[in-house]
């Protein structure tokens, strides 16, 4: 694209409320080819995962692997008792999912989002498990709990590109909820999520209308709610609506899909589900040098 194209783009009236800026590189000198508004600042969105990556690449290298472990303060027991609390510990995998990997032109998932955990809690049952009288912890304390951004939307919690932060990141922080019209008029909506949500309630009050009606569903989670109200109208036998949400809680999610796949293989389970994050009294208090803490306010 030319200087000139560019500065015509800038200058166009369509974005006059909007604040551009340009700098345009060649990458085999280094020389600028191209600056409008250089210096100044702004949000870089979603270009910031390409200097998250590249830091990564940096500083870990391409051959770093990190490991999702199944952990306790008991050995599993001659009987398969586990008289202790079963913690899976996530250190920030965050290729748990159905994703084919690498990337070929768009967004393949095939597999089942969860079969990681399914095969630790198939290793589990092989190792003699039959009963755990503790509970089952989803811990992402590899991490500080925080899990927004700063300046991240409260409208924009519940989908899917803001999905939270986690070091115990399960099918991407995101659930895929389905929405199709039943069988007949006046029935509810059927509603499938994947992976399913173990630790959610469907409120659904979606139904099914005429063929010839149009197709209005909504759906909502309020920021830390555990409830996804659905609702609104789908025609009979149309095609039906998806949504990609964010989970709220990814660490409690994953310990409450582990446990419910333990119960599915005949392991006992006294206790319940739960997540561990960082306790933030234990993070350090970064303060700017400018600032005297030796004066009371």
């Amino acid at each position: 694209m030319s200087a000139t194209i560019t500065r015509a783009l800038a200058s166009d009236p369509a974005f006059k409320r909007a604040h551009i800026g340009i700098e345009v590189a060649d990458a085999g000198t280094g020389a600028i080819l191209y600056s409008l508004n250089q210096d100044q600042l702004f949000v870089p969105a979603s270009n910031t995962k390409l200097l998250t990556t590249t830091a990564a690449f940096a500083i870990l290298g391409p051959q770093w692997r990190t490991r999702t472990t199944i952990e306790s303060a008991q050995p599993i027991s001659a009987s398969g008792d586990l008289d202790a609390d079963l913690v899976l510990v996530g250190r920030g995998d965050p290729n748990i999912s159905g994703r084919v990997l690498p990337y070929s032109g768009k967004t393949e998932r095939t597999a089942f989002p969860l079969k990681a955990l399914e095969s630790l809690a198939d290793h589990l049952v092989s190792a003699g498990l039959k009963h755990v009288k503790g509970d089952v912890l989803g811990d992402d304390t590899w991490f500080s709990y925080e899990r927004w951004g700063d300046s991240w939307g409260e409208d924009d919690l519940m989908w899917e590109f803001a999905a939270p932060v986690s070091a115990l990141a399960v099918s991407e922080d995101v659930m895929y909820f389905t929405i199709a019209p039943g069988a007949s008029v006046g029935v509810g909506a059927v509603l499938s999520a994947d992976p399913p949500a173990d630790n959610y309630v469907l409120d659904n009050h979606a139904v099914t209308v005429a063929a010839n009606r149009a197709k209005h569903v909504a759906i909502d989670r309020q920021p830390g709610s555990h409830t996804f109200k659905i609702w609104g109208e789908i025609p009979l036998q149309s095609q039906s609506e998806n949504f990609a949400v964010a989970m709220d809680d990814p660490a409690a999610f994953a310990a409450s899909a582990l446990r419910n796949m333990l119960i599915a293989r005949g392991v006992k389970v006294d206790g319940p589900a739960r997540a561990q994050h960082t306790d933030p009294t234990s993070l350090p208090i970064d303060l700017p040098e400018s600032i005297d803490n030796s004066v009371p306010r």
